[in-house]
């Protein structure tokens, strides 16, 4: 994720506010309707939630040990 010293930094090489915006907000917008858009599909074919845990993330202590 982009924090606020990037983003001026983005701005000071010359990004616009509308180039700034679409990096910031509006692609993640874009991604949450896609999966929001999967979702629905998969709940009305009726498929059953996966509730599995990425096992390569070294800040979850399931599977560890």
């Amino acid at each position: 994720m982009l924090n606020i010293p990037q983003i001026t930094e983005l701005f000071n090489r010359g990004w616009t506010a509308k180039e700034l915006k679409g990096l910031t907000g509006e692609n993640l917008l874009r991604v949450f309707e896609g999966a929001e858009r999967v979702a629905r599909e998969l709940q009305k074919a009726g498929t059953p939630p996966v509730l599995d845990l990425y096992d390569k993330r070294p800040d979850l202590p399931v599977g560890r040990g």
